[in-house]
């Protein structure tokens, strides 16, 4: 729990630094060179994680450890669905590299994928950094290997789509889907980004969000069939036990910074329009969760995007509210990393 706290402290702290400065000329300069070293921080503690950090982890080192050994027709039949990641991960291996490469390999690019996208829609970097942290996208980021890699891909995928270059886009999502078939539910943020500027944008993305609440079986069910693999039929059993945490903690801090959307959708309307979408997705498919455990991991590719609707709303609030609310937003972040991590203590393999 001490390095957990340690984290967020220099983000924290970063971040008042920063804030200092904030009327000099050097302030974005400061504010990038914070956000690049809070990334490498967060590699390193990736790289160089125990082995009980994140509930896979210890089978991740087991199968690096395999791999030389193996053929790639063995990996084929062995890995079949996640060929893209295996794959990839043989190439390590071969060349004699230690398991902590690797992994670290696997942190950068998300953390590079990431920091483009803060770069191109976040208003405070910094902030943004600290809600990766607390709602728990690097929790998992530890944990499942494989989906991590392909939601790097999926995020520089979209990254070049915006910028055209669509070749690079389908190319990267076909890599996607060989490390993980689930990158197939990230398409979506292709629509949602034509059609943001449309008159109906909103009325269509309630409509289509309101479906997939209320025939959440069907949506799971044509999901799985998608997917072809045998692995995703367990999303189809029944389990309410899991914990509704997460969705409620969602909905709360979206009706908090709600007070900056306003100003928010007045100061920029495009994005926002385009960031509260993706945000209400987060929701919607949170909600499956309460069907099947499994479909947080849905959840998790649009994730990244409340990185900015959170930030971006605050900064855009009234100076007598945002002195006020921005301070509970923190708080409340926070205390939710430190409660759902609070039984799983940060080590070091060393």
């Amino acid at each position: 729990m001490a390095i957990k706290i340690l984290l967020i402290l220099i983000i924290l702290l970063s971040r008042y630094a920063c804030g200092l400065n904030r009327f000099n000329v050097s302030f974005y300069k400061q504010e990038q060179r914070y956000h690049i070293f809070i990334w490498i921080l967060i590699v390193l503690m990736a790289a160089f994680r125990g082995v009980n950090v994140g509930a896979d982890t210890i089978g991740y080192l087991s199968d690096y450890r395999v791999l030389p050994s193996m053929s790639f027709d063995d990996i084929a039949y062995r890995y079949e669905g996640y060929l893209g990641y295996f794959y990839t991960s043989k190439l390590f291996s071969l060349i004699g590299m230690p398991h902590w490469v690797w992994f670290g390999f696997v942190e950068a690019l998300y953390a590079i994928a990431l920091a483009k996208l803060i770069s191109r829609y976040s208003q405070d970097k910094l902030f943004s950094v600290l809600v990766f942290v607390t709602i728990g996208l690097f929790s998992f980021s530890l944990a499942g290997m494989k989906q991590v890699l392909s939601m790097s891909l999926v995020i520089f995928a979209f990254l070049a789509f915006i910028d055209k270059k669509y070749f690079r886009t389908i190319a990267l999502f076909i890599y996607a889907y060989t490390c993980h078939p689930t990158s197939l539910v990230f398409l979506g943020v292709i629509p949602i980004y034509l059609l943001r500027n449309k008159s109906y944008y909103t009325i269509a993305l309630l409509a289509v969000l309101s479906l997939i609440v209320t025939n959440s079986y069907l949506f799971l069910s044509s999901m799985v069939s998608l997917l072809g693999n045998e692995h995703f039929e367990s999303y189809l059993d029944y389990d309410n036990t899991y914990s509704s945490t997460t969705l409620y903690f969602y909905i709360l801090v979206t009706l908090i910074i709600s007070i900056g959307f306003k100003a928010y959708l007045k100061q920029d309307k495009e994005n926002f329009r385009f960031i509260f979408g993706l945000s209400l997705v987060v929701i919607a498919l949170q909600t499956l969760s309460g069907i099947s455990p499994n479909m947080f991991r849905l959840a998790l590719y649009y994730a990244p995007f409340l990185m900015f609707l959170i930030p971006n709303s605050c900064k855009n609030m009234p100076a007598n509210f945002r002195n006020i609310i921005q301070p509970v937003v923190i708080a409340i972040l926070v205390l939710y990393y430190l409660y759902t991590g609070r039984n799983t203590p940060f080590t070091f393999f060393y």
